[in-house]
C-alpha cells in the first residue's frame, strides 16, 4: 500500500531537482535517526 501511495506522489510531484531527489533528501534525516536508534543499545543498569 505504501508503495502505491509513494508512486502516486512522485508521479504527480515535479520539482526543479527532479521527481525523486526532494523525497530522498526529506526522508534522509528520519531514516538516519531510525538507523541510529536501531543499532544502539541503551545502558540500563
Amino acid at each position: 500500500m505504501a508503495d502505491l501511495v509513494m508512486g502516486q506522489l512522485t508521479d504527480r510531484y515535479t520539482n526543479r531537482m527532479g521527481r525523486y531527489r526532494p523525497w530522498l533528501l526529506l526522508l534522509a534525516v528520519p531514516y538516519g535517526i531510525s538507523v541510529f536508534f536501531v543499532f544502539t543499545t541503551p545502558d540500563w543498569a
